[in-house]
């Protein structure tokens, strides 16, 4: 069985967005694996009853008839959102896993980022939560 991928070139550290978050340690070329995150199911409904599980849950696979709702292991729920992401995430049905790639360049010491509401959007638009 493969090994999962840990860019060694992403750590967590505090974060002036929120708490903490992903952070490049040297230059990431864009469409780079950041990390491979195993994930944590867990009953759709529970996603109204947990307010931070709306902003980090993640339907899997990531298309229109998905499975499942799901938490990434891993660093996958320490990245923080932003508006102007520079990364996004897909399934890997046959292995479960959330794979986090950078969408742009990203520069030494700028914090990795996807964005949360472009998720929750499309998840309350098809009544998936």
């Amino acid at each position: 069985m493969k090994g999962l991928i840990l860019n060694n070139k992403i750590e967590v550290r505090k974060s002036n967005k929120h708490g903490y978050g992903v952070f490049a340690k040297d230059f990431i070329k864009k469409g780079e694996i950041l990390e491979e995150c195993h994930v944590i199911s867990f009953p759709n409904y529970y996603v109204n009853e947990i307010p931070s599980l709306k902003r980090n849950a993640f339907i899997f696979p990531r298309q229109e008839n998905y499975k499942e709702m799901v938490l990434p292991l891993g660093y996958g729920c320490i990245y923080n959102s932003s508006p102007f992401p520079n990364a996004d995430w897909e399934t890997d049905e046959k292995r479960r896993l959330i794979i986090m790639k950078n969408i742009k360049d990203i520069e030494k010491d700028e914090e990795i980022c996807w964005d949360y509401e472009v998720n929750l959007v499309y998840c309350i638009t098809n009544n998936l939560i």
